[in-house]
């Protein structure tokens, strides 16, 4: 037999239904004021340089990433293009920068020492990356994220290698010691990753281009720096930010 509410039980549940449609309501409306004043950075668009919590980028596999286009007044429209094998390429055209450039010419990579950095990440203090690297991007998504670092020149240590999947960011090496490659000297959670603004951070140098690559908890940035010329003294840089997307983006002056 089913029973009827009561006009008072009736009652108490339309006031209830009431109330939680207003708090819904009001919810919504204070979602939209926050957003409104605190709008949710695009992706695509240019973030701003060291606010790395606007910073999402989702990798495809790196074959169905297009090139980068980046427009830059003492540039003649450099190139980003990532090939098949994941590798990531630099193209220029011929007498950029006052000197023949070869097409597809690797990005050169060194290590940055960061004074500010904290002992947690003491890794990157040691003797371990010196010489020129070539950077390899392998299907960087969802856990799977994976950035390597080969030596391009000379003898093939030292092997640096790190590995940001679900447990965290690995950091792995093998000296000229003969360390093994697979020695973990560090790892970071994802809640201690999150805590460094730019936990990883290595700079290119190509024809005075300062390209900076930061791994930040399965996210992957991109920096590009110029030396200003109204500081030479200083030797003060003008930051350019470019965020890497499947579609091409624009960089412009910060």
């Amino acid at each position: 037999m089913l029973l009827m509410p009561t006009d008072e039980e009736r009652a108490l549940f339309e006031g209830l239904l009431k109330d939680v449609t207003e708090i819904k309501t009001g919810m919504r409306e204070l979602r939209d004021l926050l957003t409104a004043r605190n709008p949710r950075p695009d992706p695509e668009t240019i973030w701003p340089y060291g606010n790395w919590e606007n910073c999402k980028y989702t990798f495809p596999d790196a074959s169905e990433i297009p090139a980068l286009q980046i427009r830059r007044a003492d540039f003649q429209s450099p190139y980003i293009r990532f090939a098949p094998d994941g590798s990531i390429r630099f193209d220029l055209p011929e007498g950029t920068a006052g000197k023949p450039t070869p097409s597809a010419q690797y990005l050169r990579i060194e290590r940055r020492e960061y004074k500010d950095m904290s002992a947690k990440t003491d890794f990157v203090q040691g003797d371990i990356i010196k010489r020129d690297f070539l950077v390899v991007f392998h299907a960087l998504n969802r856990g799977v994220s994976d950035v390597v670092f080969t030596q391009i020149h000379g003898n093939p240590d030292p092997y640096f290698k790190v590995a940001a999947g679900k447990k965290g960011i690995r950091v792995l090496c093998k000296t000229r010691e003969g360390l093994s490659g697979d020695d973990v000297i560090r790892e970071l959670l994802p809640h201690e990753a999150l805590e460094y603004e730019r936990p990883y951070r290595y700079r290119c140098l190509f024809d005075g281009t300062n390209l900076e690559i930061g791994i930040d908890n399965n996210r992957l940035g991109v920096v590009f720096e110029r030396r200003d010329p109204c500081y030479p003294k200083d030797g003060a840089y003008s930051p350019l930010g470019v965020s890497l997307t499947h579609r091409p983006v624009t960089v412009l002056n910060a």
